[in-house]
């Protein structure tokens, strides 16, 4: 996927549908089919216990992940290659408590775990957190800058940066799902 077409896609839900499974299934589901082509990428929100075939237990606890990225097919029973879990959350999400324990719990599977809002990624593992944020900064702060994912004031706009940060989140992805 194209960063225009990212940038397209994250505005019309936040003016028009603001969601979380439109960001989920409509935008960072099929950027990440781009970049993975072979690798599965699953919606997974909706498994709330184990279900033919699936054992939940291998990426979800009390909370489900939004999306998985594997190395195989993620519904086998013995074995899930998983190599990520995402939650992803709206741009105007202000829940920052309840996601640091979805965040805390998904990494209690020994996967690297990513919380995105779709402007903002961060990306938990061993430890560290590392932040990509895809929008820039405003000339009268309206907000603390850049803001984490769940804690940002209600937008109706975002200033997007442009093509190098995408790169890196890209890179970012592709390098915790390794």
């Amino acid at each position: 996927m194209k960063y225009d077409e990212y940038k397209q896609r994250v505005n019309y839900f936040l003016k028009n549908d603001n969601r979380e499974v439109n960001y989920q299934n409509r935008v960072v589901l099929p950027f990440l089919e781009s970049l993975f082509p072979r690798n599965c990428v699953a919606d997974v929100s909706q498994l709330t216990k184990n279900w033919k075939g699936i054992f939940r237990e291998q990426f979800a606890g009390l909370y489900t992940p939004d999306l998985l990225i594997t190395n195989n097919a993620w519904r086998l029973k013995d074995h899930c290659d998983c190599r990520m879990i995402l939650e992803i959350k709206t741009p105007t999400a202000r829940d920052r408590t309840h996601a640091e324990k979805e965040v805390d719990e998904y990494l209690c599977k020994g996967i690297p775990v990513v919380l995105t809002n779709c402007i903002t990624w961060e990306f938990f593992w061993n430890g560290q957190k590392e932040t990509i944020n895809l929008e820039q900064k405003y000339s009268i702060k309206p907000y603390n800058f850049p803001c984490d994912v769940c804690s940002r004031p209600d937008i109706r706009h975002v200033r997007w940066k442009g093509e190098n940060d995408w790169v890196k989140l890209k890179e970012l992805i592709l390098k915790y799902a390794k």
